[in-house]
């Protein structure tokens, strides 16, 4: 009796061993099993070896632009970092905090113009003091752009000033270009012509900086920027410019004195964020983080992203610079992609 109980007890005890054993195996055979789904979607997903990543920081940027000579200049909240093109700090500035958001237009390669809605400063690349600021209550800031000569600037009114600068980059009494011009979207410059782009579709081109003659176009959508490509003047359009929009529509129309404006339109639906010409194609930066190439001559158009499984870590592209193999590319997160050039631009290049 007393053999047959112990025989009964071990029995139990073996069976409670064996459940316990199948059962870790079956949970590590399940752990092996999504170990075993992970690494082969890992090794499905293509590498990019086409492009080079280096995260300047985990904030988001609010305006960015290249010089020239490919010195970067970024705004984020109260500050504004200068960067080379390997990602290297190499100055930041600290403002007080702005009424919107600083933003920033290069005059030449070493002088800066940053301004929001009421202040307006200078800053020679690499000295210790920013300038005072010049002030605009009456008439808020609405976009400013410098050329070699001086700058333009839009306010919210409608207005558009021509400010010729002296020597030491101060700003001459202003000339009035237009007034009361309702929607004004864009202001800037190709290739020394300055230009005022609306969201109505008008467009004023002055011959140069002089601004003695002037054209005026007529578009059907948006305009958010004017481009030189192979000597032939381009307007580059969207009807929307949300990054949550799945609709947009945009377009580079053909400008002639002697024709109306022929529209080419783009297969990309993702805004208009930053805008480079490379030989005879136009490169756009839209959101998501993705951008799409155009060449006018071939007709040929491409587009391409990196592939972000986080939403929280995709952007916009909001600026672009041209090195002689690659297209460096900021993305609104704080991210420098360099992308090889044959990717975007083919065999065109």
């Amino acid at each position: 009796m007393n053999e047959a109980g112990n025989l009964n007890k071990y029995t139990n005890q073996m069976l409670a061993l064996r459940c316990h054993l199948f059962r870790a195996l079956h949970s590590l055979f399940f752990l092996l099993l999504l170990l075993l789904l992970f690494f082969s979607i890992i090794g499905c997903t293509p590498a990019n070896d086409n492009v080079e990543q280096i995260k300047l920081g985990d904030w988001a940027v609010n305006d960015a632009h290249f010089s020239s000579s490919g010195t970067l200049a970024l705004s984020v909240s109260q500050d504004i970092g200068i960067y080379n093109l390997k990602g290297e700090l190499l100055h930041l500035l600290t403002l007080p905090e702005p009424n919107g958001i600083w933003q920033i237009s290069w005059q030449g390669n070493n002088n800066l113009w940053f301004y929001d809605q009421h202040n307006l400063y200078h800053w020679r690349l690499g000295k210790a003091n920013i300038s005072p600021p010049q002030l605009f209550q009456a008439n808020p800031i609405r976009h400013v752009r410098a050329t070699d000569h001086g700058l333009m600037l839009a306010t919210e009114t409608g207005s558009v000033y021509w400010y010729p600068t002296n020597q030491e980059y101060k700003l001459q009494p202003p000339r009035s270009l237009l007034e009361n011009q309702v929607g004004i979207s864009t202001i800037g410059f190709t290739q020394q012509q300055p230009y005022v782009g609306t969201r109505n579709g008008d467009l004023w081109l002055w011959e140069d900086t002089t601004y003695d003659t002037v054209r005026h176009f007529k578009v059907a959508q948006p305009i958010h920027a004017v481009i030189t490509v192979s000597n032939q003047l381009y307007a580059l359009t969207s009807r929307y410019n949300n990054p949550l929009a799945t609709n947009n529509e945009l377009s580079l129309w053909q400008l002639s004195s002697e024709s109306t404006p022929q529209a080419y339109k783009l297969a990309g639906s993702t805004g208009v964020f930053s805008h480079l010409a490379v030989n005879n194609a136009v490169i756009v930066g839209g959101s998501n983080s993705s951008w799409q190439s155009y060449n006018l001559s071939t007709h040929q158009q491409k587009n391409g992203a990196l592939p972000a499984r986080n939403p929280n870590q995709q952007g916009r592209i909001v600026a672009l610079y041209e090195l002689p193999t690659v297209i460096v590319m900021l993305t609104s997160r704080g991210e420098m992609q360099k992308w090889q050039k044959v990717g975007i631009l083919g065999n065109s290049q």
